[in-house]
Order: structure tokens, then C-alpha cells, then sequence
């Protein structure tokens, strides 16, 4: 893929949004962190994390990248016994991994979901916790994807 455009940033986001909603886990998937509480049932969000080029990867002419994209899983706490919301969220994150590990170009937008860290960090959930937003309090589970994009960057001599 020659130098990753406006388009295809556009596409990445498209498609791992594409990806979660498809899943059937959520009632709704948005592709920015959000400032007010998502509501009811169980939502997940997406947005852009750190951004590194990747050395094992790249080339005399290109660089390769990893853009992290984060994402969290939120769940309010008053719809079911905590017990049931920790056997949920557990069945949720895994089913959300597992189907990373399925679509691992993110639909051929992207060179690799990078599953098990070849290029330095792995995709995990690696927080989980609980938020206040709003006055109303959610179980949470953030996921740290790194995707991995080649020729991201033009080298010059």
C-alpha cells in the first residue's frame, strides 16, 4: 500500500468501526472517545492512539507504521448483578479479540492487526475498571489494537 492517504485513514476507521457493529455485542459503536455517557446496553468506542514508525518492517524507500487504535468496552453498572456484568464483559472481550484475530488486515485496509506483538506492542485489554461519566457509572474494558501499516511514510535521501 504506497503512503496511507486521508481516504484510506478514513477507511481504517470505517472498517474497525464496520468490524464491532457486526460483532452483535453492541448497541452502539462510535469512532471517537466519548465526552457524555454512552446510555444503555453495551457500547463501544474507538480512537486514535499513539502513532510510531516500525523499523523490522520498512525499507531504504518506505517507512512502516503502527497506529494504535484504542478502543473501550462500557457497560452500565445498575442493569445487572455485578457477577453477571464480569462474565459478560470477559465473554465480550474475548469475542472482540477473537474477531480481530479473524479480520486481521481490517478488511485489506491495513497490512496486519499486529495479535501477538511481532512489532512491539500486542493487542490486549490490558484496563479494566470503572468510570464515571455523567453521574452514571460503567464497567469498562479498554483494548489497545495495534495496526500495523506499511509504506506508511515516503523516506527522501
Amino acid at each position: 500500500m504506497a503512503n496511507f492517504s486521508s481516504a484510506a485513514i478514513v477507511a481504517l476507521f470505517a472498517a474497525m468501526k464496520t468490524q464491532a457493529e457486526q460483532s452483535g455485542l453492541f448497541q452502539r459503536v462510535i469512532g471517537h472517545e466519548p465526552r457524555s455517557a454512552p446510555g444503555a446496553g453495551y457500547s463501544y468506542a474507538l480512537w486514535l492512539g499513539p502513532v510510531q514508525p516500525v523499523g523490522r518492517v520498512s525499507g531504504l524507500g518506505q517507512s512502516a507504521g503502527r497506529v494504535i487504535i484504542n478502543a473501550r468496552i462500557y457497560t452500565p453498572l445498575i442493569q445487572k448483578s455485578e457477577d453477571q456484568i464480569e462474565t459478560q464483559m470477559l465473554r465480550t472481550i474475548l469475542q472482540m479479540i477473537g474477531f480481530y484475530s479473524a479480520a486481521i488486515t481490517v478488511g485489506g485496509t491495513v497490512m496486519e492487526i499486529d495479535l501477538l506483538g511481532a512489532y512491539g506492542v500486542p493487542l490486549e485489554a490490558g484496563n479494566v475498571g470503572y468510570m464515571e461519566i455523567d453521574g452514571s457509572h460503567y464497567r469498562v474494558a479498554e483494548l489497545t489494537i495495534p495496526v500495523i501499516i506499511d509504506a506508511l511514510w515516503t523516506q527522501v535521501n
